[in-house]
């Protein structure tokens, strides 16, 4: 990840194969629950809007106050305070900025509910991302690389010069939110132009499985936020040859 002028590089010619690159990335899913996590323990100032879990909460505490009206079921006091345990839950964290989340704020802003009509509430709805790449030239990807680059520079220098640093994201999430959005797009047109891959479908990209093998342990412990390490793989060490002796 490193070059030899000591700067983070996102690709590297592979050490065993040279006509192929090795990419890097960080993990996208772990990128999106320091984001949630963030936004849940202060308030974002993107140049000028307000953004924080008010919002949430609101959608909360009308769908309690009217149970006969749930345009979101899902919504849960886990989304709103999650514990030690579930900030580390991809799932919390992908509810909070989903389609049906979003909805269900332009609902409410519509039929005028109380705290939905303010101008000034920031809400933004996600592009279509969950189609697959065929092509290198794709705008997604530019979105990747440019849009959303220049869209969080221009929130870094805003709270910069209001001096609030707790209106942004961390130093690292941040770094970390741009290496990955130019590792993905770069990776993506490498598949698809010099691999001559059909599709290429990004979700693919994640570690949820290696994720699931820690959630399983985690539950073999009762699920609780202060595990035994030591008794945990302990275990999974004995686990896992009786269900390879059983197969």
């Amino acid at each position: 990840m490193w070059s030899p002028d000591n700067k983070l590089v996102h690709f590297i010619e592979h050490p065993h194969d040279e006509n192929r690159l090795l990419f890097f990335s960080f993990d996208y899913t772990h990128i999106l629950k320091n984001i949630r996590n963030l936004q849940a323990d202060r308030q974002f100032d993107i140049c000028g809007y307000p953004v924080s879990f008010d919002l949430l909460r609101r959608v909360q505490v009308i769908q309690k106050n009217y149970p006969f009206f749930r345009p979101y079921r899902n919504l849960t006091d886990k989304h709103m305070n999650p514990n030690t345990l579930d900030r580390m839950k991809v799932r919390f964290a992908y509810d909070v900025y989903s389609d049906e989340i979003i909805a269900t704020f332009e609902l409410f802003k519509t039929y005028g509910a109380e705290g939905f009509t303010n101008e000034g509430q920031h809400i933004r709805k996600r592009l279509a991302v969950k189609k697959h790449f065929t092509k290198g030239d794709d705008p997604r990807l530019r979105y990747l690389e440019e849009t959303l680059q220049n869209y969080l520079e221009k929130w870094k220098d805003h709270t910069v010069k209001t001096r609030n640093s707790q209106g942004f994201l961390s130093k690292e999430t941040y770094e970390a939110l741009i290496f990955t959005c130019k590792s993905t797009a770069a990776c993506v047109r490498y598949l698809l132009q010099e691999r001559k891959f059909k599709f290429v479908l990004t979700r693919r990209f994640s570690t949820d499985n290696i994720e699931r093998m820690f959630g399983a342990i985690r539950s073999m412990c009762g699920g609780n936020n202060k595990w035994d390490f030591t008794k945990s793989f302990g275990l999974t060490f004995a686990t896992v040859p009786l269900r390879a002796t059983y197969q």
